[in-house]
C-alpha cells in the first residue's frame, strides 16, 4: 500500500474541489484520508470454521463466544432449541 501517493491523491481530489489545503483545519486532511482508507480497505484477517451439520442447517448459524459473549450480526434461526456447545464456542 503507498500511503504517499494515496495521500497525493487526496490533496489532488481536495484541490480539484476548491478546498484550501493552507487552511488550518485542512492542512493534515489529505494524510488523514489516506490513512482512513488504508484502514478501511485493509481487510480484517479471519479463518473460517466448520463443523458437522447434523442437525440440518440451511442458512447461517451464529456463532458465540461463551468466553467474551460476543456475537456477530449474523441471522440466526428462528427455532433455537438445539444449541451446540463444543469448548468455548456456542453455535446457536
Amino acid at each position: 500500500m503507498d500511503l504517499d501517493a494515496a495521500e497525493a491523491a487526496a490533496r489532488s481530489l481536495l484541490t480539484a474541489f476548491g478546498a484550501d489545503l493552507e487552511a488550518e483545519g485542512l492542512r493534515e486532511t489529505p494524510r488523514r484520508i489516506a490513512h482512513a482508507y488504508a484502514e478501511l480497505l485493509t481487510p480484517t484477517p479471519f479463518t473460517a470454521t466448520t463443523f458437522p451439520n447434523d442437525e440440518g442447517y440451511d442458512e447461517p448459524v451464529v456463532v458465540r463466544d461463551r468466553v467474551s459473549g460476543w456475537t456477530p450480526g449474523v441471522r440466526r434461526r428462528a427455532n433455537t432449541s438445539s444449541v451446540r456447545s463444543s469448548g468455548k464456542y456456542t453455535a446457536v
